[in-house]
């Protein structure tokens, strides 16, 4: 069995295929499908963001799965965490800007409010994919490691 912990410290993430049953996927992407979007694709009536789900009462039932747990107390080593935010955004291909590299602990004031950069081990933000990625259509690329840079300088963006 993977030690979850060391491949997340070592790598500076965490891949793990079919936390979600696809059964569970269909029922996010269809009950997606009747909430009114917070915000379009710049220049398109496709939907980008929803707000935060949190209160949801079918996204939320993301938050109760056990391996979600697991990560979280394993990683975070603290079985007091809390999610701050549960959002969706929608990438359509080749519609919109695209995003530069850049580190998600730069976007701690966002999803972290009261943490600083210092503070992120206490920070970690959970991908989860309810499409296929691929580079066709705008798929997260990871940096192996990139997190050993330390601190990088970023625009925001």
């Amino acid at each position: 069995m993977v030690d979850i912990k060391s491949k997340y410290e070592n790598d500076g993430y965490y891949l793990s295929k079919s936390v979600l049953s696809n059964e569970f996927i269909n029922e996010l992407k269809n009950h997606l499908n009747t909430l009114e979007p917070k915000v379009n694709i710049p220049f398109s009536n496709i939907p980008y963001g929803y707000g935060n789900l949190l209160n949801d009462d079918v996204f939320k039932k993301v938050l109760d799965n056990d391996l979600i747990k697991k990560m979280c107390v394993d990683l975070i080593e603290d079985d007091g965490y809390r999610f701050n935010h549960l959002v969706i955004n929608s990438k359509a291909p080749w519609i919109g800007g695209t995003t530069e590299w850049h580190q998600e602990v730069f976007h701690i004031d966002t999803y972290g409010p009261g943490l600083t950069t210092k503070d992120y081990k206490k920070f970690m933000q959970i991908y989860i994919a309810l499409d296929e990625h691929t580079i066709e259509n705008g798929c997260l690329k990871i940096i192996p490691e990139s997190h050993k840079e330390g601190e990088l300088e970023f625009e925001d963006c």
